[in-house]
């Protein structure tokens, strides 16, 4: 309890004490009766005495009533940090089932196409630009160099391991980075041409004549293998665009198959297509 509290108390006592005593000595027999005088002391005493009672009493139960709410208030408060830290580590429990249910899954189908493969999470991407670059957490340690391709949980094309590579860390060259190039072809008609990033979230298939009809939006882009990195039949995007009237080759754009929302696990392919094919 408080100093202040204690020395008030002590002073309230003395207080009472000392008008009880008064007032018991008025009480005491005289052999006659008491004079005005004498009533009229009894009867403020005894009001100033049930007046200081009252107040003690009141400053009792109010610094009780303070205890009771302040420790009602500190259980509020450790239940409310206890509710927090449940609920993160819920959402945690969650998140972690999640990445595990996708790197079993992005295993499954990829293991489909009999290569050595390294899962790995995506751990940040490039402050700069979200479409240039990404960093996974496997490295050197893991096997990881550059050139290696990397793919989604689908088996569909992410991009390429580039340096730095450190230990247990490494950098991916996304498809839509403007400086990344790969040989790919339709689908269909088994166009040939190269696909480049714009930059912003897309690609361009490059060098397709503005004479060449049998092309059209819809269409699936997949690798040839033809660059020597990226082994052939590697599903890359579709074509969400096509403008003529512009040159000598048409202005084609290709929505890529992996979603940057949803790229939270990808796949490293640890043979290169030279060792495969």
């Amino acid at each position: 309890m408080p100093l202040f509290f204690k020395k008030k108390n002590f002073i309230v006592l003395f207080s009472l004490l000392g008008l009880q005593f008064l007032a018991l000595s008025l009480q005491l027999p005289q052999g006659k009766e008491r004079s005005f005088l004498e009533n009229l002391v009894f009867e403020v005493i005894s009001n100033v005495e049930s007046g200081l009672t009252f107040v003690f009493q009141g400053a009792g139960e109010l610094w009780h009533d303070y205890l009771d709410l302040r420790q009602a208030r500190e259980e509020n408060e450790k239940l409310r940090k206890e509710n927090i830290t449940l609920t993160q580590q819920n959402l945690l429990l969650k998140e972690l089932l999640a990445r595990l249910e996708k790197s079993a899954t992005a295993r499954k189908i990829l293991q489909e196409i009999n290569r050595d493969i390294v899962i790995a999470q995506v751990i940040g991407l490039d402050p700069a630009n979200f479409f240039r670059t990404l960093v996974i957490n496997r490295g050197r340690a893991q096997g990881l160099k550059p050139n290696m391709v990397v793919l989604n949980e689908r088996g569909q094309l992410v991009g390429r391991v580039i340096k730095p590579v450190s230990w247990l860390a490494a950098t991916v060259q996304l498809v839509t980075d403007s400086s990344f190039a790969a040989s790919v072809r339709t689908e269909k008609k088994n166009l040939v041409g190269i696909l480049a990033g714009n930059g912003h979230g897309r690609c361009f298939l490059k060098y397709i004549l503005e004479t060449e009809k049998d092309i059209e939006v819809g269409e699936e882009i997949v690798t040839t293998g033809y660059d020597g990195i990226y082994f052939p039949g590697i599903p890359v995007g579709r074509i969400s665009a096509i403008y003529s009237g512009q040159g000598l080759f048409k202005r084609i754009l290709v929505q890529p198959y992996f979603s940057f929302r949803q790229l939270e696990v990808v796949a490293v392919v640890k043979t290169s297509s030279k060792e495969i094919f």
